[in-house]
């Protein structure tokens, strides 16, 4: 989610090296202000997905999350925004939590997480790679 925002991840500079990756993770993990900072450096960061990311950080590994938490944080963060929830997550292309810019094609395909709902996805000159499960 955080990628979709804000375009970036502070360890996608080197891919290559998979400690880097993990220790990044790691350290951003245990600083969700940093990582916010890091990925909405100008903008006004998203107060509801660094709640969601904490949230999400307190649980044990086994634990089963309270997806109604989870759902609740980010539909206050879609009313915050002026939003409501249609069903459809656009991926248009943004600037660092810019509006949106003029597309010239859409795709759209429905994605079911793990906990069973369905999300339409309509994604904007956006690069899809294919991943085999």
């Amino acid at each position: 989610m955080i990628q979709w925002l804000s375009g970036h991840l502070p360890w996608e500079d080197n891919l290559k090296d998979p400690n880097y990756v993990r220790d990044s993770k790691i350290r951003y993990r245990e600083n969700i202000a940093g990582l916010m900072d890091k990925c909405f450096p100008e903008k006004n960061k998203p107060d509801e997905i660094a709640k969601y990311m904490e949230t999400v950080k307190l649980l044990d590994y086994a634990e089963k999350p309270l997806y109604e938490k989870l759902r609740d944080i980010l539909l206050q963060g879609l009313k915050a925004v002026g939003s409501k929830d249609d069903g459809k997550l656009d991926l248009s292309v943004v600037e660092n939590g810019g509006l949106k810019t003029k597309t010239k094609a859409k795709v759209s395909f429905v994605v079911e997480f793990s906990f069973g709902l369905p999300v339409t996805v309509t994604a904007a000159n956006t690069n899809f790679r294919q991943v085999n499960q």
